[in-house]
């Protein structure tokens, strides 16, 4: 299964890189959600999973248009919150179709259960 994840921060897609990679997934890796919407233009994804508040491209428009163009990818959404708390950020993401959504800091085994599902 080819993975893509979407995060600002380096050690969180460090942490996912490692943790997949040893569960069999490939992996690509965008810094931002920019890179991340090019790289699901331009490559075929089986799930991405992706922060929210990102710079650039936040992560409820990359939903929406990944989505758009590709409605079979499963997308998982994380987020620790920021201003105004995880929670809020997650229930936009799930609006705007994420399949999943986990707060950071997240379980590693639900993750690889949500992309196993």
């Amino acid at each position: 299964m080819k993975v893509l994840v979407v995060d600002d921060e380096n050690q969180i897609v460090q942490l996912l890189k490692r943790l997949l990679t040893k569960n069999g997934y490939e992996i690509h890796e965008a810094n931002n959600g920019r890179e991340g919407l090019d790289l699901a233009s331009n490559i075929h994804f089986d799930a991405m999973i992706t922060d929210i508040v990102m710079p650039e491209l936040g992560g409820v428009e990359l939903i929406r248009s990944v989505r758009a163009t590709n409605p079979a990818m499963k997308i998982i959404a994380i987020s620790g919150g920021a201003l105004i708390g995880p929670a809020t950020y997650l229930a936009l993401a799930k609006q705007a179709g994420a399949n999943y959504i986990f707060e950071k800091p997240f379980d590693p085994h639900d993750l690889l259960n949500a992309l196993r599902e």
